[in-house]
């Protein structure tokens, strides 16, 4: 089996606006994903995949299957071996999985494989339970493949942001997942407000500011969009200047303070912004 190591990726900035594409950062992490792969022509016309250490894994499997399908290719079996998971940000390991699988494999089989043609094809091969996501799976993707934190807007590429800065973040994996209240206002102002404030967290970033003021205006927005108050405890929320975003089977938060009021988070070092 050969060893892949890639950096683990998360998003800094998104909320999931109805019907409306806003752009997503992300950002790389000094923390790594370390997974093995095995590819084997067998003696029939099937597909053999065998994930090791996944969880939630049939996102990733149909993933797999539609791509292998769509090179027209048999007769294989593929081993996938994780070597190390995160428990939250799960949407994240889905992400950097399926878009290096997609490359990995492709060249494997003997095609090149872009990060154009990725990003052309891969939301062709979503899985319809993440198809909502998907703006902000492919932002992850984009991130991974790349190495670099970014901002990324679906249908219209992606910039590359700095990354030297090392930040300490909080990551915290909830069992019940985020989701848009029923009534929500008037979408095209939000949407708007949104899309403002990611373009200023960018220039923030660019510039060596502090992202604070653009996480307090992204909290507000969130408890405006989302059911917040049904999945976390608000206090923790605003004091830790978290924010939530959607995953498999889930949700997870990202804190920029040490939470309080949860059994467990994991720590990592978010890369973002220039050296000081």
């Amino acid at each position: 089996m050969k060893l892949y190591v890639t950096p683990y990726v998360i998003p800094v900035l998104y909320t999931i606006i109805p019907k409306r594409r806003n752009p997503v950062i992300v950002a790389k992490t000094e923390e790594r994903i370390a997974f093995e792969v095995e590819i084997k022509k067998i003696g029939s016309n099937e597909l053999h995949l065998i994930f090791e250490n996944v969880s939630n894994v049939e996102p990733l499997r149909s993933f797999v299957t539609e791509f292998l399908k769509g090179l027209g290719e048999k007769g294989l079996k593929i081993v996938v071996n994780v070597k190390n998971v995160f428990k939250s940000f799960k949407i994240s390991t889905y992400a950097i999985l399926s878009a290096h699988l997609m490359k990995i494999l492709g060249e494997e089989l003997g095609y090149e494989i872009s990060l154009n043609d990725i990003e052309k094809y891969a939301p062709l091969l979503e899985d319809q339970k993440l198809i909502n996501y998907l703006p902000l799976i492919m932002a992850l993707r984009i991130a991974a493949l790349n190495n670099k934190s970014l901002v990324y807007r679906l249908g219209e590429g992606w910039v590359n942001l700095p990354s030297k800065n090392s930040v300490e973040i909080y990551m915290i994996n909830m069992a019940n997942g985020v989701r848009s209240r029923e009534t929500i206002g008037d979408i095209d102002l939000l949407a708007h407000v949104e899309g403002v404030n990611v373009l200023r967290a960018v220039q923030s970033i660019r510039s060596k500011g502090s992202l604070e003021r653009h996480v307090i205006m992204e909290e507000a927005l969130q408890y405006i969009i989302y059911n917040i108050e049904e999945i976390i405890d608000l206090n923790m929320y605003f004091k830790c200047k978290c924010l939530i975003f959607p995953d498999v089977n889930g949700s997870s938060l990202i804190c920029f303070r040490k939470p309080y009021s949860v059994e467990a988070y994991e720590k990592a070092h978010m890369l973002l912004g220039d050296n000081e």
